[in-house]
């Protein structure tokens, strides 16, 4: 392994590890915590290049916790803006 897949794998324990914590949060009933860790870790996933899996998996916890917390209106935007994402990557991936 070359310092740059240590690099990556390190980047993705640290998001990761985030999102842990997290979920640890939201068992405990703390969403808004939750919240902030999720974001913080979708943030640190998108700037280290992480596989897509690592988004949709945070965003499920973001929405998770957005509807415990009786977002329902954020939870149907940000659903629509991901499914919206989504198709326009699979689009550009043809």
């Amino acid at each position: 392994m070359n310092r740059a897949d240590l690099a990556g794998a390190s980047a993705h324990r640290l998001h990761a590890g985030i999102a842990e914590a997290g979920k640890l949060d939201a068992l405990r009933g703390r969403h808004q915590q939750a919240l902030a860790r999720y974001r913080e870790a979708l943030r640190l996933a998108r700037a280290s290049q992480a596989p897509q899996v690592f988004g949709r998996h945070y965003l499920h916890c973001v929405l998770e916790s957005l509807e415990h917390l009786s977002q329902h209106a954020s939870v149907a935007e940000m659903a629509m803006a991901a499914a919206a994402a989504m198709a326009i990557s699979a689009t550009l991936a043809c």
